[in-house]
């Protein structure tokens, strides 16, 4: 259950920030809402286990599931954005 919800946390991040960096020229949605996803099933693979080990919850759904992929989703949104924008892009000089 939690891997389907880093795989919803990382979409709406995705598609939002299609929506919030108005990059629609160099990325399209579907780009976008990949490095999204991408980014929440790292974000739930690698740091949720690891952060999540300080509380002991008794139901299988963890509370740190939707934040960390959450945020882990929107920082790699983030360096992407960031190195689209600093990589020259266009036609190679002839």
């Amino acid at each position: 259950m939690n891997i389907a919800i880093w795989i919803l946390a990382g979409f709406a991040i995705g598609w939002l920030g299609y929506i919030v960096f108005h990059d629609h020229e160099r990325h399209g949605v579907l780009t976008t809402v990949t490095i999204g996803v991408l980014g929440g099933l790292l974000g739930g693979m690698t740091l949720a286990p690891m952060l999540a080990d300080v509380i002991d919850t008794i139901s299988p759904f963890n509370p740190f599931s939707p934040i960390i992929p959450l945020a882990v989703a929107a920082t790699c949104l983030t360096i992407s954005n960031l190195l689209s924008h600093s990589l020259p892009v266009g036609h190679p000089s002839a």
